[in-house]
């Protein structure tokens, strides 16, 4: 669902950038799967346009930071993300290529502290990488400025909003792809439909993504019962609830996702 439309939009960014002039990328969004799926865009993008000279055996790798308040624990992460580059470097003199670090929603909530500073000073030493950092928004998520305002004292920072599709967007969508194999949605499991959408939580899994998924698994439950009906019943959308509060299971970069 407009996908074309959003990767257009990215490379009409990067288009003004020149070569091996690559800024550091702030990104927020309401969901930590579209902002993952935005983030390894992005990373391809700066990559086709070279705007990295890139040097390592891995061109870009991904790590959680979990939340802290302690100068030992913020030590800890800075000590695994020294010990990720160096993997990434491998046997090369010098790795350049990008970092993506994930917030956990906790920072979102509390912002900046004197031991996120002490991660925000070794970034700085790292001038020739790249960092894309990952920050999602939701309803306490009022301090997110001051974390940006620190990283901008630093840097170049670029922000960028992931946009996430409306439930009115995501909603359309599932009864346009249910025509498409000549299913309908009867009225009232289609407003049962638009309300699960407005009643999600998005933190893990998108809207977008959902209703993405919530099509998979009409179509399949009915290839392999051999359901006929032109319509899709309640029990049929149930699934989507199910999904509201899936936790995302990926390993993300070189350290296991403890988020």
């Amino acid at each position: 669902m407009n996908r074309k439309e959003k990767r257009t939009g990215l490379q009409s960014i990067l288009s003004k950038i020149d070569e091996n002039c690559c800024p550091n990328f702030f990104l927020t969004g309401r969901s930590y799967s579209s902002l993952e799926k935005k983030a390894m865009d992005l990373a391809d993008e700066i990559q086709r346009r070279r705007l990295v000279d890139f040097s390592g055996a891995k061109q870009d790798f991904s790590i959680v930071i979990p939340y802290f308040n302690e100068p030992k624990a913020a030590k800890s992460f800075v000590d695994r993300l020294a010990e990720s580059i160096s993997i990434a470097r491998d046997c090369y003199y010098q790795y350049r290529g990008i970092v993506i670090i994930e917030f956990d929603k906790e920072w979102s909530k509390r912002g900046v502290n004197s031991s996120l500073r002490t991660v925000f000073d070794y970034m700085k030493t790292r001038s020739e990488l790249c960092f894309i950092l990952l920050a999602v928004t939701g309803k306490e998520s009022g301090n997110l400025g001051t974390i940006y305002s620190e990283l901008c004292s630093m840097d170049l920072w670029l922000p960028l909003e992931v946009e996430s599709a409306s439930p009115e967007e995501c909603a359309d969508y599932v009864k346009a792809t249910a025509g498409h194999f000549k299913l309908s949605i009867p009225e009232d499991v289609s407003e049962a439909l638009l309300e699960m959408f407005r009643q999600r939580d998005e933190t893990n899994i998108s809207n977008e993504e959902a209703a993405e998924s919530l099509v998979k698994q009409i179509l399949f439950r009915r290839l392999v019962n051999s359901d006929h009906s032109p319509e899709i019943d309640i029990s049929e959308i149930s699934y989507l609830n199910g999904s509201a509060n899936t936790h995302l299971s990926r390993q993300i970069g070189f350290i296991k996702d403890n988020r």
